[in-house]
């Protein structure tokens, strides 16, 4: 198999690797990895340009380190209630976060969700879910009496887009 590495620390430095061996020189089969993303991998071998590509062909693997921090973060500020118990700082895999959002007078909370699904608080209103890779939390507040609002989501291929200024023609997508 064949893959792209990316720089951890920039994102547009990117080496395509041409296949694997073992230490031993034998074919390796990067199933047999178990790579995640947010994994380090570490191989060894002769960097060359193809094209305008950077590639490493028959790289010999030596190690995958895997990435058991992750961060947390709210996607929006939220305003007219509190939040407390998200971390502010990483969070070990399969750690559980509980955390309670506390409405301002005359304001209820909408919805909850993590990594966009919904979640619904326990008896005692507190959220929770366990954490197995970056996540965002979003937190909508709204006035008692309000209106709903309506979360959707939009998923588009924008390799075909044409269009002027902030006209869009010819997008492929889907609308939930």
């Amino acid at each position: 198999g064949n893959l792209y590495l990316t720089d951890a620390n920039d994102s547009t430095k990117k080496v395509y690797v041409y296949g694997t061996l073992t230490p031993a020189g034998e074919a390796q089969k990067f199933s047999t990895l178990n790579i995640e993303v947010g994994d380090t991998l570490t191989v060894i071998g002769h960097l060359e340009l193809y094209g305008k590509t950077l590639e490493i062909n028959q790289a010999v693997f030596v190690s995958v380190t895997k990435k058991t921090e992750f961060t947390v973060t709210l996607a929006n500020p939220v305003e007219n209630a509190t939040v407390e118990g998200l971390p502010t700082t990483t969070v070990t895999k399969g750690t559980k976060v509980e955390f309670t959002v506390t409405p301002s007078t005359g304001y209820k909370v909408s919805y909850v969700q993590v990594e966009g699904e919904t979640i619904t608080p326990a008896s005692d209103g507190t959220y929770s879910f366990v954490v197995n890779q970056d996540v965002e939390v979003n937190i909508v507040v709204v006035k008692e009496g309000g209106e709903e609002p309506v979360a959707i989501t939009l998923t588009y291929d924008f390799s075909t887009l044409t269009g002027k200024g902030t006209e869009i023609t010819d997008c492929k997508g889907t609308f939930n």
